[in-house]
């Protein structure tokens, strides 16, 4: 059995630790790979939110089948104290062979660990832009310039960046925009690179949704057309884009709705009544993973836009799988390159020109209504066999397990 330690930096986030780790780690399972999961997680959490953490560690042993340690993320890795902290946590132990470090920052630690055992071997498993993404959560969430010790930050983050990229043994990346950025920023040969975007685990997704048209009837969305919005309320997706959207829906199609999961509820609500938005025209809920896929299917668009920015341009948000798995079309713009690009390739939604592009949003989703009541389910199909193709962890799970075989010599 092949034997790894994967190592999460950006903790046990909800809904994109259970779909990314959690599912990854249960499929390598079942293909013969035994994994030590180490989570660092925000500090104030660790200590004062334990029923939430007591609840992942059950859910590790239960879903994947692995142990998890749980330690406490200092912030800005003062002192080292995170690599020490790992180092402690795994006295007593073998060494480990091969570390699978989700993130940059996660990476870098890894790679400074070759110092104690010489025979490490560690993939980075490139999720996004970390230092951009942190100036742009600054500007935008926190709607203040970047001060002298958040763009020292910046640097740090970056140096960890060209660490990464530099000593890993392997990288894999989330998109080919993002590869093509670790290339051209810094000089990494092509070979050494796997595109593994976010995927879904096709088990959550059976086809056809068995429960489409009861979730339709429990919400009241029999005749209505349905956007759905799946995802945090964050920098890249603002809330008061989620209301413009529906504003502009309505004007092409009187009978749309609005269904927005997410966790930030308070502020898709406040955004909603801000623009005046009638409250028989969207529901919000705070889905959780289990039953994400449910609601998901209840759709019939998908909502993705994100603004020029090279942080959008490299992603791949968790929900286009999810979307598309769940038989939804997709409305979304020129960012993410990868996503507009299949979205074009497959004729599986629109592409506007920008996220304020009300208009063009719009006429896009008149067009995308009128082809769905000539051919619904038909579209719902090929949106389907996209997110197979394209989204489910069975396509790389081969690339996945002979990167670590290789690495270990097995």
């Amino acid at each position: 059995m092949l034997s790894i330690v994967y190592l999460a930096y950006g903790g046990a986030e909800p809904t994109v630790f259970d779909s990314q780790v959690l599912s990854l780690l249960r499929l390598t399972k079942a293909q013969g790979v035994s994994s030590h999961l180490v989570v660092f997680h925000n500090w104030k959490e660790f200590f004062f939110k334990r029923p939430y953490l007591v609840e992942k560690t059950a859910q590790c042993l239960r879903i994947a089948g692995c142990s998890l340690d749980l330690l406490p993320r200092i912030p800005r890795n003062i002192f080292r104290i995170n690599e020490r902290l790992f180092k402690l946590n795994h006295a007593g132990r073998p060494a480990p062979r091969l570390i699978h470090a989700r993130g940059f920052q996660s990476a870098a630690l890894a790679c400074r660990l070759k110092r104690r055992w010489p025979g490490l071997r560690v993939i980075l498993d490139c999720r996004g832009l970390e230092a951009e993404e942190f100036l742009m959560i600054t500007e935008r969430e926190k709607n203040r310039s970047p001060n002298w010790l958040d763009r020292c930050w910046f640097a740090k983050i970056k140096d960890q960046e060209k660490e990464a990229v530099e000593q890993a043994d392997h990288i894999f990346c989330v998109s080919h925009s993002l590869k093509r950025y670790l290339i051209s920023a810094h000089g990494v040969s092509e070979n050494r690179i796997d595109v593994i975007p976010c995927c879904a685990d096709s088990r959550r997704f059976p086809w056809p949704p068995p429960r489409r048209e009861f979730f339709r009837k429990k919400l009241g969305l029999e005749n209505r057309l349905v956007l759905v919005y799946a995802g945090s309320v964050r920098a890249w997706q603002p809330a008061d884009w989620l209301a413009k959207g529906l504003m502009a829906a309505k004007k092409a199609a009187p009978n749309a709705f609005l269904l927005i999961l997410t966790p930030q509820r308070g502020k898709a609500l406040k955004a909603l009544a801000e623009h005046k938005c009638h409250s028989g025209d969207y529901c919000v809920m705070a889905a959780d993973h289990s039953t994400m896929p449910e609601y998901l299917s209840a759709g019939d668009i998908g909502f993705l836009l994100r603004e020029s920015h090279l942080v959008n341009e490299v992603a791949c948000p968790t929900k286009t799988a999810e979307y598309l798995a769940s038989g939804n079309l997709l409305i979304t713009t020129p960012h993410p390159a990868d996503i507009s690009g299949i979205v074009k390739q497959e004729g599986v939604g629109e592409v506007i020109g920008h996220p304020h592009d009300w208009e063009g949003f719009a006429a896009a989703l008149s067009r995308l209504n009128e082809e769905l009541k000539g051919g619904g389910y038909v579209l719902r199909q090929k949106s389907r066999t996209v997110a197979e193709h394209y989204f489910f962890w069975e396509r790389y799970l081969p690339i996945i397990i002979e990167r670590y075989r290789t690495l270990l010599g097995a």
